[in-house]
């Protein structure tokens, strides 16, 4: 079994994403979303194709360069925190970056993870990304109540 930590907590105690200690087998990601109320809104702007109008904005704004440099970057902070705990680990580190993007934005729950673990992220840090979060996760408040994340 993986060890994973807390490495975030909501205004209530709970927590908002989990650490990996080290790499989870078939797994690319350091971080992982587990707040339900950040996930639902993260999973309403996907449903309604946020991503593509996202990649079409840091395409047309010039920032994709600096998109694939922070996954050069994820990428490098994966493998300083896995290198040499697994054997078959190996040369795979450059592979992919926030959640394994390869190309395109892939997922917005790693993407806000990855923000809320490290505090950066040039697709969060767009104004219009911000404030659609910020709606949508206004609007699943409700889910709060019922959370039962320790």
């Amino acid at each position: 079994m993986e060890k994973l930590y807390a490495s975030l907590r909501c205004p209530f105690g709970k927590r908002q994403i989990l650490e990996a200690e080290r790499k989870v087998k078939f797994g690319v990601t350091v971080w992982w979303l587990v707040c339900p109320r950040l996930k639902k809104a993260a999973s309403y702007l996907e449903a309604a194709s946020f991503l593509k109008k996202i990649e079409g904005d840091l395409k047309g704004n010039g920032l994709w360069y600096e998109v694939q440099y922070e996954d050069f970057l994820y990428a490098r902070q994966r493998h300083l925190l896995f290198a040499g705990r697994l054997p078959a680990y190996g040369d795979n580190w450059l592979y992919g970056g926030v959640g394994g993007r390869t190309g395109g934005v892939k997922c917005l729950h790693a993407e806000l993870a990855f923000f809320l673990a490290t505090g950066n992220s040039v697709i969060i840090s767009l104004e219009t990304v911000a404030d659609s979060i910020s709606e949508a996760f206004e609007k699943f408040k409700n889910v709060c109540q019922r959370c039962e994340i320790h």
